[in-house]
């Protein structure tokens, strides 16, 4: 045993120090070990002889390699490879936590939303490798390890490193080597079928699934043997025999995964992905279906913005869509007149209505809150806040009265639904909804409503009216025909519309809001598939499409035909709807920069629905574009007034301040978003970048630390990476840094690097700002798509190259970005770029370039300030050059 550890050791040397052996299966024994160079514990497996004596190392090393290359959250990293005296090793992270397995030995079956989180990380993650041509074929709860509220997989492309890189002649099995493992291998696997493809690992994920759900392998109690066989031959016990609770739909997804056959499974991990997705969603995020914006969750563009400013900049642009100079307040202007319109309308919230049914049936409660609310939002003369200011809401003990004050309404509509599905061929569905005064608690109106389901839109309509009729508001003929609209006839089809907008809108979670929107896109096609005349999902479909390619999950011409197809279907069926225009105005934005055309849609969609808080938001974001600075911080502030918790909202608004350079509003905003959520990201992020940028570096810090405590820890590094300075004046902050996971895409894993990079040239690791730098320069090439996404690209490769040291490189790069997307093409855009050749003239020295470039971007909205000027390390190389001691003297 010693002599293996020594060997190991020695081969080594002073890279790694080994500290502990953990044991370790068939396939390898596994140590703890520290990586000297980077102060990091890491995991070292090596393969032990007599399985090393029966493999090709160099075909092993090949095959090791190729799983190296995969890059993402979910899917433990090889770092290196090598071999020691003969005997193959791996190095691969040390990760802080449990296995799966030691959590089903210790529990058993797991809650069904455990289980669930767990299998979407591991299918996501195997999305991503079959997308690289990497095969698992291990899948197991001991591959699997949980932390930090996330699964991750490891042993990515071992077996088939080993079975590929197997000598002929030589039998693994007769070593005692399970290339797989009975419980979770496929029958095409057992029975060693050369054909075996990515198919198997669907299988192996349905294995899994079975057994966190029903606490039990599928045909437990058997000898290996007999269960491979089993595998090949037998159909598992239907998991809601084992577990009665389990919803029939997400059994039905599982079973599927498990069929003999691999052409009868899901056929790749990302539509199991969708389909689990589908199965356990509720159908609940609605909004208005005869006029709205498309239902998507309003947020700031993050990674297509941030991608202008490169490495150096990264902390200067937070990803903000949001960013308006207002240079001086305008007594009476249209932010105030909207306010004043706002205190003289008649408001309302809509509270989420309490579920007296089964638990099960929550999301249909919710259904029924959202649609009621999205109808009334429709009226001219009503002032309905938003429904994600509400849903905070749910089950509160607050008294009326200080939830209106909170909400800034002057009545409140709550309720209660009750779906009784005790005759399946004719559930009834009762609602219970009344309307409450805020300023005197007084019930001012209530009716009891109770039908079939195949009535709920008639209910819905039903209730809607008579809230209007109770608020004595005038409604026009146009006003009458909305509230009594139905969306489909198709039941099936509106579910998949209710279920791809729960989607949509948690676009930019988990792995990422790029998968979220193409997984969205392919719920919406079904819903269409169903019912081709219904208009709102083809919106829905359209903007999926702009929002995949805007946020680059798939920024290719081929999506941007998708998107274009579904809107020229939705204008053949409602030509002037308001949710015509808006995609519209959405198509022209996202897809062609066409900012005026964008902005004359939006301003018809709210000449219909003057009270939409989502156009009214990005209405704004076109004018911003334009530098129409007033009109689109009135719009901004219009939208947060009819959406006042809307944590994206907020968001937008404090980032708007910092780059109008209003730090003290940029604060209050930041500090108004933590609030709304406190264990979200990006609220952080916004304060602790107002406040680097007014020059105060212990307040930022302050910020950091206080994200530390509240913060799950695979978020906290992605503060620190959207504000590396001050944040490496800590030493455990650089440490958290350099633990960072890197992303899944390539589009996300570029901006990490160079984050990253940014990161290193701060604390001054030269050697590892490069290695960020040639990765950067590496994938860029897979980046560069021919659109105007492109400056981006350019702009990122700037820094890349100013810390390799090719100055003319780096300056050709940063002014490309600039050529290709200059202020007066895009207000927001143009002046990131001037700070990027800031930036990078200021990194080679080139001293009057950098501070033309910054007295340029000083003159207009931007994402620099002078005291941040001041601080700022990254300016240290021409700090006492007298034209920059100038500049900071003239301000």
């Amino acid at each position: 045993m010693s002599e293996l550890r020594d060997q190991l050791q020695k081969t080594l040397g002073g890279n790694y120090t080994l500290e502990r052996e953990l044991g370790g299966g068939g396939m390898s024994r596994v140590f703890v070990a520290e990586e000297t160079s980077l102060a990091r514990k890491v995991v070292v497996k090596v393969l032990p002889p007599d399985l090393a004596a029966a493999v090709n190392l160099e075909r092993f090393r090949r095959e090791i390699q190729l799983a190296a290359k995969l890059q993402h959250p979910h899917i433990v990293p090889v770092l290196a490879a090598g071999v020691s005296e003969g005997l193959p090793y791996y190095t691969m992270p040390f990760i802080e936590g449990e296995t799966l397995r030691a959590k089903l030995s210790r529990s058993g079956e797991m809650p069904i939303h455990d289980a669930v989180r767990v299998l979407r990380d591991t299918l996501s993650a195997l999305s991503y490798a079959h997308e690289h041509g990497v095969v698992h074929r291990d899948i197991k709860p001991d591959n699997i390890l949980l932390t930090g509220g996330h699964a991750v997989v490891a042993d990515f492309g071992v077996a088939k490193a080993i079975s590929a890189s197997t000598n002929p002649g030589s039998s693994l099995t007769s070593l005692g080597v399970a290339l797989g493992t009975p419980a979770y291998m496929s029958p095409e696997q057992a029975s060693a079928d050369p054909a075996t493809d990515h198919r198997s690992d669907i299988y192996s994920v349905g294995a899994l699934a079975y057994e966190m759900l029903s606490g039990q392998q599928l045909f437990s109690s058997r000898s290996p043997q007999a269960m491979l066989a089993a595998q090949a031959m037998e159909e598992p016990e239907p998991l809601e025999k084992r577990r009665k609770s389990i919803p029939p739909q997400l059994s039905a997804v599982i079973m599927r995964s498990l069929e003999k056959h691999a052409a009868d499974r899901q056929q790749s991990a990302a539509e199991m992905l969708a389909q689990l997705d589908a199965a356990v969603t509720p159908s609940s995020a609605t909004t208005p279906y005869t006029g709205m914006m498309p239902a998507r969750k309003v947020a700031s563009s993050k990674r297509s913005t941030i991608m202008a400013v490169g490495a150096a900049a990264v902390l200067l642009l937070l990803g903000s869509s949001s960013w308006y100079w207002y240079a001086k307040r305008v007594p009476g202007s249209g932010g105030a007149n909207g306010a004043a319109a706002a205190d003289t309308m008649p408001s309302l919230a809509v509270l989420p209505f309490e579920n007296l049914g089964k638990p099960d049936d929550a999301y249909f409660a919710d259904g029924m809150t959202e649609e009621i609310s999205s109808r009334l939002g429709t009226l001219s003369g009503l002032r309905v806040i938003g429904r994600q200011s509400v849903r905070g809401y749910a089950n509160s003990t607050k008294p009326i009265s200080q939830i209106g004050k909170e909400l800034g309404v002057a009545y409140v509509l709550t309720g209660s639904v009750r779906w009784d599905r005790s005759d399946p061929a004719h559930s009834r569905v009762r609602v219970s909804p009344a309307l409450l005064r805020v300023s005197d608690g007084t019930q001012v109106w209530s009716a009891p409503y109770e039908d079939e389901l195949t009535g709920v839109f008639k209910m819905q309509s039903k209730v809607a009216e008579e809230v209007a009729q109770a608020m004595k508001l005038q409604l026009t003929r146009g006003e009458q025909q909305t509230l009594a609209a139905k969306p489909t006839d198709n039941v099936e089809a509106y579910d998949y519309f209710l279920r791809g907008k729960a989607i949509a809108i948690s676009g930019g979670q988990g792995t990422g809001g790029g998968g979220d929107y193409l997984r969205s896109a392919i719920v919406f096609q079904k819903s269409v598939d169903l019912d081709p005349g219904f208009a709102e999902a083809w919106a829905q479909l359209a903007v999926s499409h702009l929002d995949a390619f805007w946020f680059r999950a798939d920024p290719t011409p081929k999506r941007l035909a998708l998107a274009k197809s579904a809107l020229e279907k939705l204008q053949t069926l409602r030509p002037d709807a308001a949710v015509t225009h808006n995609t519209r105005g959405y198509y022209f934005y996202h897809a062609e920069l066409n900012f005026q055309n964008a902005l004359d849609e939006f301003a018809a969609a709210l000449r219909i629905a003057p009270n939409d808080a989502d156009a009214l938001h990005f209405k704004a974001f076109v004018e911003r574009r334009q530098g129409k600075w007033d009109a689109a911080i009135a719009d901004m502030r219009r939208s947060v007034e009819l959406d006042p918790r809307n944590y994206a909202f907020l968001g937008d608004m404090a980032e708007v301040m910092t780059y109008v350079r209003d730090y003290a509003a940029a604060i209050a905003y930041s500090r108004r978003q933590i609030a709304v959520d406190p264990l979200h990201f990006p609220g952080y992020t916004s304060l602790a970048t107002a406040q680097q940028r007014s020059g105060d570096v212990n307040g930022a810090l302050a910020t950091l630390r206080s994200a530390a405590q509240q913060l799950p820890p695979v978020d906290f590094p992605r503060v620190l990476l959207f504000v590396p300075f001050p944040a490496v004046l800590d030493k455990s902050m650089v440490q958290a840094i350099r633990s960072a996971q890197p992303p899944a895409n390539d589009n996300d894993r570029f901006l990490f690097q160079s984050q990253q990079a940014a990161a290193a040239v701060y604390v001054k690791d030269a050697t590892r700002a490069t290695v960020f730098a040639d990765s950067m320069i590496a994938l860029s090439p897979r980046l560069l798509t021919g659109s105007f996404s492109d400056a981006d690209v350019h702009g990122s490769l700037a820094t890349a190259y100013a810390i390799k040291g090719d100055r003319q490189r780096a300056l050709l790069e940063a002014k490309k970005a600039v050529d290709m997307m200059p202020v007066s093409r895009d207000a927001v855009r143009g002046p990131a770029n001037t700070v990027l050749l800031a930036f990078t003239a200021a990194q080679v020295g080139d001293a009057d370039l950098a501070v033309s470039s910054l007295r340029q971007a000083l003159a207009i909205p931007s994402t620099i300030s002078i005291q941040q000027l001041k601080i700022d390390p990254w300016f240290n190389g021409i700090r006492n050059d007298p034209r920059f001691q100038a500049l900071l003297a003239g301000h």
